[in-house]
């Protein structure tokens, strides 16, 4: 649950707790999803662990045409600011990845700054190298707000706080500007 639904099981716990501490005398008492796997003795004093056999999930290989039907979300999800390993834990929820479909979702970055206008330097291969100034001029020459987006995705490969600061800001500017 805590991979399905981080922010449920925050404010389950959170209401738990705000429960526990305005109510001590019944409050305390542990909740549903707490006891699971648990029960009370006889005299309903004591926890006790019920053992079990844990249920064997097993995952499939993601099908390669479901993967290419999935892809261009993804590569939207990492546009909107999602990191690349968000995206693959998220797919790994739902079956194994392939090396090479772990590939290409890393890939996918590169990718969309491919289609922002940025080029790999000439000889380069293998991960996209993004320089503050790419990224700046990027951001102010972006045309519309779509360009702008795509612009916004390499502010994530800057790793220096101050710069990143200063690309958001420019990104702030430009999206005002863009908007009218």
């Amino acid at each position: 649950m805590w991979l399905k639904r981080p922010r449920g099981q925050i404010a389950k716990c959170a209401a738990a707790q705000a429960l526990r501490l305005a109510f001590p005398e019944g409050g305390a008492q542990p909740t549903a999803e707490e006891m699971e796997g648990k029960a009370l003795d006889e005299d309903y004093s004591t926890v006790v662990e019920v053992k079990t056999v844990p249920a064997v999930v097993e995952l499939t290989t993601w099908p390669e045409d479901k993967f290419a039907e999935r892809l261009p979300k993804w590569m939207d999800a990492i546009r909107s600011g999602k990191t690349v390993d968000g995206v693959i834990t998220a797919a790994l929820t739902k079956g194994v990845l392939t090396d090479d479909q772990m590939a290409q979702i890393k890939a996918l970055p590169a990718q969309i700054v491919k289609e922002a206008g940025q080029r790999q330097p000439e000889g380069r291969t293998g991960p996209m190298v993004v320089t503050y100034a790419q990224v700046a001029d990027a951001l102010n020459k972006a045309p519309d707000m779509d360009k702008l987006n795509d612009a916004a995705t390499m502010i994530n490969y800057i790793d220096d706080a101050a710069q990143h600061g200063e690309l958001e800001a420019i990104f702030d500017r430009r999206s005002t500007e863009i908007r009218g």
